[in-house]
């Protein structure tokens, strides 16, 4: 845990070569999943701030129990 704290959101999102040869650059395979992993993190960061709005709204008006 970070300093005793646990954040509720996390993910881990990796890219697993074919090779583990050193290279100056990723073959292909590698960037192109790469690629794909970069728009992964976006995607889950993008639906977490709005689930987070969402929660903070729900807050604000009295709804469920989410805490801001």
């Amino acid at each position: 845990t970070m300093l005793g704290n646990c954040p509720r959101r996390r993910a881990l999102v990796g890219v697993q070569p074919a090779s583990t040869e050193w290279g100056l650059e990723p073959t292909a395979d590698v960037s192109a999943a790469i690629e794909a992993a970069c728009a992964s993190v976006l995607g889950l960061a993008a639906r977490w701030r709005a689930e987070m709005v969402e929660e903070r709204m729900q807050a604000v008006n009295g709804v469920g129990g989410a805490h801001p």
